[in-house]
């Protein structure tokens, strides 16, 4: 019974990469942090000063602000299944998570790595830019920067897609 007990511990182990997920995850959610406090504030700033501004801030300054976060064997970003910017396609381990999540993930990527997932929901504030009826001049400035735009139709509570994490040196 107990050799059973010590094997089934040591598979369930193997099985989550030998890292602890309560760890990994506590990690990932810490690094993200700052990276969306820092997004919300600048895309809530930009808002209030108009639509160049708002579109400027997630094409420039989001960017900047996930390489700035991104440090000391830790890497930010987000990514959608509906992209607006092709820079931010998913890696493919984030691809498997794109159809939706409902709370934080831990991630197995092998070679000591793991990933961290958060869902991002659509907020009242996004619908502006996102939203099933985007008005002028942010629409025509939104086609303007992103001819291929597919990030748009979303409701507020919507998935819109992941915050993600990659850690490395996590055993």
């Amino acid at each position: 019974m107990r050799a059973t007990l010590v094997f089934g511990v040591v598979l369930a182990l193997g099985a989550c990469g030998g890292f602890d997920e309560a760890e990994v995850a506590r990690r990932g959610a810490a690094a993200l942090m700052p990276f969306k406090t820092e997004l919300k504030q600048t895309l809530i700033g930009a808002l209030k000063e108009g639509p160049d501004a708002a579109i400027d801030a997630c094409a420039v300054k989001a960017p900047e602000i996930a390489r700035r976060a991104s440090h000391d064997g830790v890497k930010v970003g987000r990514a959608s299944k509906k992209l607006r910017n092709p820079g931010n396609q998913a890696m493919p381990w984030v691809e498997p998570f794109l159809d939706g999540i409902d709370a934080p993930r831990v991630v197995d990527l092998g070679d000591g790595r793991a990933g961290y997932l958060e869902p991002i929901r659509v907020e009242a504030l996004c619908t502006t830019c996102h939203g099933a009826a985007i008005g002028e001049p942010i629409a025509g400035r939104i086609k303007e920067r992103y001819p291929l735009d597919q990030a748009v139709g979303y409701a507020e509570g919507d998935f819109r897609g992941v915050f993600w994490v990659e850690l490395d040196d996590v055993r």
